[in-house]
């Protein structure tokens, strides 16, 4: 799904991701970086997504907030946007490691 939105210089968008009626993931996407990979450099948009529990309990949306960060991705910068970096809390806590999940076939089939 995220692959398909199109992305323009500049632009920010954010919807959000229904997994529920009460529950969805807040989508951002704000800028356009370069990233590193063992493949090489990429431009990258850099879409930033957490969990949002506002409908159930502003009180339970705040904890979630404070101890879950939010989940990174990175789609190339050019279309069909692939995917480039996935990283990820690997706890309930900000002090627990990220975890990172990276493409490693970038050809016209990856």
């Amino acid at each position: 799904m995220l692959r398909g939105l199109e992305f323009e210089r500049g632009a920010e968008r954010s919807f959000a991701v229904w997994l529920a009626n009460s529950v969805y993931w807040e989508v951002t996407v704000k800028r356009r970086e370069r990233i590193s990979l063992t493949k090489g450099e990429f431009d990258a948009w850099r879409v930033r997504a957490w969990p949002n529990f506002h409908l159930i309990g502003a009180a339970l949306d705040r904890v979630v907030g404070l101890l879950l960060p939010s989940f990174v991705l990175h789609f190339h910068a050019g279309p069909p946007y692939r995917f480039l970096r996935f990283a990820f809390p690997t706890g309930p806590f900000r002090w627990n490691p990220r975890g990172l999940i990276e493409a490693t076939r970038l050809d016209d089939g990856g």
